[in-house]
């Protein structure tokens, strides 16, 4: 049996959504409400007790403080992205969990412009990433001490279905111009951007593909592929001639993920993408426009 602790959110949604079209039993744990075919129950990551988890042998673990909330209250973010992760930690070693999977980040790498894997350096350059990091590094010493199998995928920014549309990035916007056959707006540094990109319904399927897979019992990988918004319009532009940018004045952004290679977990696990950039463009635009009204008002 799978628990999902923090399953109410963006991606805790596609995981949802993916084990109901894969047969997957799954319960979920949230500090809010969860509707839906699977049991849910309330949970707090600060508050989680070997007792409240016994019996399931596989935890998933999404909650976290994101980066822009960790820099407006990094007092509230050390306590559950570091307090509460190690009282996670804790209460699955007790429960005598086989694996846990947790959701890293690919800001651990900083502010780099090279292509990185998990052999490069890390370089926390803020409260988020650190957190990041500290939990890395606390992963391989829970798991050396009660031998439970712990892996933690370094994430980078995240796109897809479910996400709340006042949530919504930068470019999640661009996916709905692009569907929709509308103009979007974008700066000169905008267009100039570089970064790794993940569909969430691929997310979804590595989660637990990791989740079953039986080669390892220790592992950190980078997930999702190098890319540009330059390259994402250009592909967005092939699939939809009705869609067009109109680049306007505005300051040259800094904001960017690192370029990252994900090779590593596929050689070792022998994960792929179910989609993969630009699969993934294609099918994000047919949800959306399925999806309309849904997407625009959950």
């Amino acid at each position: 049996m799978i628990l999902i602790i923090g399953g109410s959110g963006f991606i805790g949604t596609n995981l949802e959504h993916y084990a109901q079209e894969h047969d997957i039993e799954i319960s979920l744990c949230s500090r809010n409400p969860i509707s839906g075919k699977f049991s849910a129950f309330k949970c707090d990551i600060n508050e989680i007790t070997p007792e409240s988890i016994k019996g399931f042998d596989y935890v998933i673990n999404l909650v976290s403080y994101l980066m822009h909330e960790s820099s407006e209250d990094p007092l509230e973010s050390t306590r559950t992205n570091i307090l509460g992760f190690q009282n996670l930690m804790t209460a699955c070693c007790k429960a005598g969990v086989k694996r846990v999977v947790w959701l890293s980040s690919t800001a651990v790498y900083g502010n780099v412009k090279h292509v990185v894997n998990e052999l490069n350096k890390v370089n926390p350059t803020n409260i988020y990433s650190a957190s990041k990091v500290y939990n890395e590094l606390s992963s391989e010493i829970y798991h050396r001490a009660c031998g439970m199998s712990i892996f933690a995928l370094r994430v980078p920014a995240v796109f897809g279905p479910f996400r709340k549309y006042e949530a919504m990035s930068f470019n999640d916007r661009i996916f709905y111009a692009a569907a929709l056959g509308e103009t979007v707006k974008i700066t000169l540094g905008e267009l100039r951007l570089k970064l790794s990109m993940i569909y969430s319904k691929d997310l979804a399927h590595i989660i637990y593909n990791v989740v079953f897979s039986n080669k390892k019992a220790f592992g950190i990988y980078n997930v999702g592929e190098p890319t540009s918004v330059a390259k994402i319009i250009k592909v967005l532009k092939s699939l939809n001639d009705k869609f067009s940018v109109k680049v306007v004045p505005g300051p040259k952004r800094s904001w960017g993920t690192p370029l990252i290679d994900s090779s590593k977990i596929k050689r070792e696990l022998g994960i792929d993408y179910l989609y993969g950039i630009p699969g993934a463009f294609a099918d994000y635009m047919q949800e959306i426009r399925r999806n309309q009204q849904t997407h625009r008002h959950q």
